[in-house]
């Protein structure tokens, strides 16, 4: 049965078509007709940079909303600040070569100018321009009888704001660690992982350079395992990352949730009350396996190590791609909001990086 929006459910709507509207500088329009933005280079930067904030946390939320007059679901609480550990990099164009600088090898030298001149070193040889942004849609609808359950609170606009970015990052996370294609039309039946919605970071770390730093199948941890741990294993793994980034001081080890709790149960069997080594990265608490700070990232697959500076996993986005729009339904009873940007996934130094995938406890 139909029902429509009640009196401050309106209000509420009104307030945060207003909101959003303004983000982009231009004027609120009715609900019903919907409106429809497609941000300037510079607000493609804020827009992306704003999936990186909790806007619950915000002071302004935290001084002028009273708790009881607030809404603070589980979800957004515990909202993981990895992502916003990763380089977001805008982009012109739909393929082209990496936007980095970073050194690939040794650059001090000395040349005798009698015979010869000096020839810089590039501090980024593009040897792989395999980046082409793919455009990806993140609609989201609000039925009228949640917005209705959340009109009382004071921080429905934020709260809103917030659910919509939650979803967006959360499903970028989940095609970077899953994405092994980029299909026409994709199937989240047979794809629940977003396989098929581009090709991540782990897809491209296990094709690049004939699977140069992609560890074989096999490996197990355990008492009669190819390691007898984890430490052991992050350990030799590591020297599967190219000697030029070897020792470099970012990098880190990102583990299965499977591997790392088997670890940690078995450091407090060992140890009982005696503390870890924990270190603190960017507001994400990793303990330290193998020499190296060891996390599991949200939604990062079980029973895989990838070692890698955190900076070295980046999302390109064209900065001239995203579409935003907001729209009244009354026909089902809810509100849409279908956003658009073409991104690309991409490993900034592929020799950077070592993996391996399929590990087995024993």
């Amino acid at each position: 049965m139909s029902q429509p929006l009640s009196t401050l459910g309106k209000q509420r709507l009104n307030a945060l078509f207003a909101a959003t509207a303004a983000a982009f500088g231009v004027s609120a329009s009715d609900p019903r007709l919907g409106q429809h933005f497609n941000p300037t280079s510079e607000q493609a930067v804020q827009f992306f940079q704003n999936l990186k904030r909790n806007v619950l946390a915000d002071s302004l939320y935290a001084a002028t909303v009273p708790l009881q007059q607030s809404l603070q679901p589980k979800a957004i609480q515990l909202a993981n600040p990895f992502f916003s550990s990763l380089p977001m990099i805008p982009v012109s164009d739909t393929t082209g070569q990496k936007v980095i600088l970073g050194l690939t090898g040794r650059v001090a030298s000395r040349t005798n100018t009698s015979s010869g001149e000096r020839v810089p070193k590039r501090l980024n040889q593009q040897d792989n321009q395999d980046w082409a942004v793919k455009q990806t849609n993140f609609d989201v609808a609000l039925s009228y009888a949640d917005i209705d359950a959340w009109a009382k609170f004071q921080n429905f606009e934020a709260l809103y704001m917030q659910i919509v970015r939650e979803a967006i990052v959360n499903d970028m996370l989940v095609t970077g660690w899953y994405g092994t294609s980029a299909a026409a039309g994709t199937n989240i039946g047979t794809n629940p992982n977003l396989q098929d919605l581009n090709i991540g970071w782990l897809e491209k770390i296990r094709t690049f350079n004939s699977t140069s730093q992609h560890v074989g199948s096999g490996v197990s941890i355990g008492a009669t395992g190819t390691y007898k741990n984890l430490s052991e294993a992050i350990h030799d793994i590591k020297q599967v990352v190219s000697a030029a980034f070897r020792n470099r001081g970012d990098l880190v080890a990102l583990v299965g949730d499977n591997l790392l709790v088997n670890a940690m149960d078995k450091f407090y069997e060992t140890h009982g009350n005696t503390p870890s080594e924990k270190v603190l990265i960017n507001g994400v608490v990793t303990n330290d396996f193998g020499g190296l700070p060891t996390f599991s990232p949200p939604f990062f697959p079980n029973s895989t190590i990838v070692i890698t500076p955190l900076s070295n996993l980046a999302v390109y986005y064209q900065d001239s791609s995203i579409r935003r729009t907001q729209q009244d339904w009354p026909a089902k009873d809810e509100v849409r909001e279908f956003n658009s940007m073409n991104l690309a996934y991409v490993v900034q130094e592929e020799f950077a990086t070592a993996m391996v995938e399929g590990i087995t406890l024993v």
